[in-house]
């Protein structure tokens, strides 16, 4: 049963994959799990600062928390599931171009 919060979760949920696709956008997918790490260290870090600057209800800490999500999804797709997402995305694509011509 879906209840009057659950709309805020998938509206919390569908920001967190819009973050994701504009860091792809901009950014290479993550390399290995280190890297992933660190980028996701470097979110939550930001989050702590704004946190002790007593922010940590504002915008800017809301904007952090999503970035944190899209990093934690960029992780658990390009290093966790790695080559198994990889092959579906190179799937897709060869999918499209057969479909156009």
């Amino acid at each position: 049963m879906i209840g009057k919060n659950d709309y805020n979760l998938m509206d919390f949920s569908s920001t967190i994959v819009d973050e994701y696709i504009r860091a792809r956008m901009k950014f290479p997918k993550m390399a290995s799990p280190h890297e992933g790490y660190a980028i996701i260290k470097e979110e939550v870090d930001e989050l702590w600062e704004l946190i002790k600057q007593n922010k940590g209800k504002s915008k800017e800490a809301a904007d952090e928390i999503r970035q944190i999500g899209a990093m934690c999804l960029a992780y658990q797709l390009e290093v966790i599931l790695g080559e198994l997402y990889n092959s579906s995305e190179e799937s897709k694509s060869a999918q499209k171009e057969n479909n156009v011509q």
